[in-house]
């Protein structure tokens, strides 16, 4: 795993004998041996620069993904004297209203375990006073599985949730973003030899897929849900649909996966803040979330979080055969049993 921090010039220390981290000025990177990888466990770096604040990031090892993957840049804050007055929004990712809902507050980046500082508020939307500090939020309302996210220097944080009631194979994959643009999350796959589906808001549903929200003006969400897993090679990406005051690079976006079995999000992936290299905005507009090989499940959940041109997206699914090997041809469309549908698509 590789990340990134600010200021360079911080400290990145890790107390423990697990992994291994390595520093180069404002990228650092973690390594552990391949046993640790077996099951997971949670590790804690520490991060610290005079005139800031410190703060710890709280990383997984091992467990899912069982692929490297990039973690999202720690970003110092200076103190203040003065505290900060936070507003949090819940909204529902589907019709059903949310009366009411709890927040547990932890400081660091990553931090859902542990004591923590819980609110619970009867309407869907509370104003709390705090500390500034970097925060992480667990918001759980009843009927919806658990939401993770971070207060990052921001007064404002919308929380999206999507309601427990999953079918027992279904995977549901969630985006949403804090920059003023309009996105589009995308799910590629092979349904025949010579069809590919490629869920977007002009093909809301192919196969066992379907896009069951999409963002609208003030929503910055949209929800992309397997119902059934085919023998087939998925990858999910991020196109930039409409760019506003700022492009794609800027807009804080991240993405959850959940899953049947679990009432917290199985894996997180958050979008980098810079290019790699010197490209151009206006032809680098998709941004490469992961991979899924459905025959292995989401055991096979393979992180990309890579920026590519919008010339190369048709090329963009044999990326995951660099994963798992080439697919193999598919003469006949997949079949899909006992499909259910969501009625609840709202367009942009």
């Amino acid at each position: 795993m590789i990340g990134s921090f600010y200021p360079k010039d911080s400290l990145v220390s890790y107390v423990g004998h697990c992994i291994d981290v390595e520093v180069n000025e404002s990228k650092y990177k973690v390594a552990a041996d391949s046993h640790f990888y077996r099951t997971s466990s949670l590790e804690v770096l520490y991060f610290e620069c005079p005139g800031y604040l410190p703060v710890s990031r709280t990383i997984t090892i091992g467990g899912v993904p069982r692929f490297p993957y990039i973690i999202p840049s720690t970003v110092l804050v200076k103190p203040s004297s003065e505290p900060s007055r936070f507003t949090i929004k819940v909204y529902s990712l589907t019709d059903d209203p949310i009366n009411s809902f709890k927040i547990s507050l932890r400081t660091g980046y990553q931090n859902f375990t542990g004591p923590s500082i819980s609110y619970n508020f009867s309407t869907s939307e509370g104003i709390f006073v705090l500390e500034k500090q970097i925060y992480s939020v667990t918001t759980s309302s009843e009927g919806f599985k658990t939401d993770y996210s971070e207060i990052i220097d921001k007064n404002t944080l919308n929380i999206f949730l999507t309601p427990n009631n999953f079918a027992n194979s279904e995977i549901r994959v969630v985006l949403t973003w804090t920059g003023d643009l309009d996105l589009d999350l995308r799910a590629k796959f092979k349904y025949s030899k010579d069809f590919d589906c490629d869920i977007a808001g002009f093909s809301k549903i192919c196969g066992s897929a379907s896009l069951n929200f999409m963002s609208k003006p003030g929503i910055n969400a949209e929800e992309i849900s397997l119902n059934k897993v085919a023998p087939s090679h998925y990858l999910f990406y991020v196109k930039e649909y409409k760019a506003d005051k700022i492009r794609l690079v800027e807009a804080g976006a991240s993405i959850k996966i959940y899953v049947a079995s679990l009432q917290t999000p199985l894996i997180m992936l958050g979008q980098q803040d810079e290019y790699a290299y010197q490209v151009s905005q206006d032809e680098y507009t998709i941004w490469l979330a992961f991979c899924l090989d459905g025959s292995s499940g989401v055991s096979s959940l393979a992180p990309i979080q890579s920026y590519m041109s919008k010339n190369h997206v048709k090329e963009s699914l044999q990326i995951c055969s660099q994963f798992y090997g080439d697919l193999q041809n598919t003469t006949d469309p997949i079949v899909y049993e006992n499909l259910k549908f969501p009625q609840n698509i709202t367009n942009k």
